[in-house]
């Protein structure tokens, strides 16, 4: 459901950057340049802040990325091209490298100034915005990856199916020789029922914010309860707490893992309730982003939990 959302908004977002475009203004030019002059880099728009933006991940991060982090990071690239705000993608970064925080947090302030820079009236909070800054600097931390020979997840096909099919040519160009025949008319079919789109979240930031706090609150909550096999019981179950959709099914899962966590897990379902409340999270706490935030930040806590175990 979540790869759905985020694909219709990359989709939104195409057809945004390419608005944006063709109602940009455009200086008078006195001669036409040649042919073969390549096409000059983007400054000002949504598309000209992605540009700089990707590049200014590249130069950043580009003395930061070492080591065993590449493969880490290249692997989370799917749920990194799924973020849907900045702080959550920084926050997944950070999962697998936390040595780059400074790096990153760098790359999220270059993201407020170029975006002043750039002139777009929307504000950088609002979740097209949010989206276009998420995609640019993944591209750039994508470009540094295979710089270093580690090929990463690509960009997901909605993110540049709209720019190829502007820049295609509308018709082919047909030889003077060939005769035009009459296609036969398809006979009309009935379209399949499309599935229903997941309903977008009213608060992205404060949802972000909320799963960054239960990652911090989870790791401080289970971390006196790590003792003897509660550690392989975790390490046992740490798939089916990856699986879980929603806050219920994780603290099932947590329960499973050992019995003698199920306070805890009590006590962590309690704090998804209260932060909602008190991060400001508009959305509905049954509601899907909800849950699905919440379940990143639980999960992001245990992996930070088992990672100072060494597992």
């Amino acid at each position: 459901m979540r790869v759905s959302f985020v694909l219709s908004i990359a989709a939104a977002l195409g057809a945004v950057t390419l608005g944006a475009e063709a109602l940009a203004p455009r200086p008078h030019v006195a001669a036409a340049a040649p042919d073969s002059a390549p096409a000059p880099a983007p400054t000002g728009g949504l598309r000209g802040y992605q540009a700089r933006l990707e590049a200014e991940t590249v130069r950043i991060l580009g003395a930061e990325v070492a080591g065993e982090m590449k493969a880490r990071l290249a692997a989370r690239g799917t749920s990194l091209w799924a973020c849907l705000s900045v702080r959550e993608w920084q926050r997944q970064v950070l999962v697998e490298a936390p040595s780059l925080a400074r790096a990153v947090e760098v790359c999220v302030r270059r993201s407020e100034v170029l975006w002043r820079e750039a002139g777009v009236a929307d504000p950088l909070t609002d979740p097209i915005p949010q989206m276009a800054s998420v995609h640019a600097m993944q591209r750039g931390l994508v470009r540094l990856l295979v710089q270093l020979g580690v090929p990463s997840t690509p960009p997901p096909p909605s993110l540049t199916a709209p720019r190829a099919a502007a820049n295609a040519p509308a018709t082919a160009a047909r030889p003077a020789n060939v005769a035009m025949t009459m296609a036969p008319t398809p006979l009309p079919r009935r379209a399949p029922a499309a599935a229903p789109a997941a309903a977008p979240a009213l608060s992205p930031v404060q949802l972000a914010s909320y799963a960054d706090t239960l990652d911090r609150e989870t790791l401080r909550i289970l971390t006196p309860e790590v003792v003897g096999p509660v550690l392989a019981g975790l390490t046992a179950h740490r798939p089916a707490l990856r699986a879980a959709t929603t806050v219920k099914a994780w603290r099932e899962a947590l329960v499973a893992a050992h019995p003698s966590l199920a306070k805890a897990a009590a006590v962590l379902e309690r704090r998804t309730e209260v932060l909602r409340d008190q991060l400001g999270v508009r959305d509905a706490y049954a509601s899907d982003a909800t849950q699905r935030a919440a379940v990143r930040g639980l999960t992001a806590g245990l992996d930070r939990l088992l990672k100072q175990f060494g597992r």
